[in-house]
């Protein structure tokens, strides 16, 4: 059974496919220092309910892009280009 994310590993991961934490902070209309505050495990300062459902946007949004630029790739590298 896979592990209950958390915020601390749900944005661990989208850092770790190229996302900064300061997009995040954009998402969220807050400063990046407001998103280290809710990253401090145990500590005061919990992130909004909602954060699974804006951080899963901000994954699919990516994933989106990503496609995307393959699909560019591919039509610009193309043997018939």
């Amino acid at each position: 059974m896979a592990a209950k994310l958390t915020f601390v590993s749900a944005t661990d991961r989208l850092v770790g496919i190229g996302l900064s934490l300061g997009a995040v902070a954009e998402r969220f209309g807050v400063r990046r220092e407001t998103i280290s505050r809710w990253r401090r495990e145990g500590g005061g300062f919990p992130p909004p309910n909602n954060w699974p459902e804006v951080l899963a946007q901000l994954a699919e949004e990516r994933g989106e892009d990503l496609t995307h630029f393959a699909n560019e790739l591919r039509a610009g590298n193309s043997p018939e280009s």
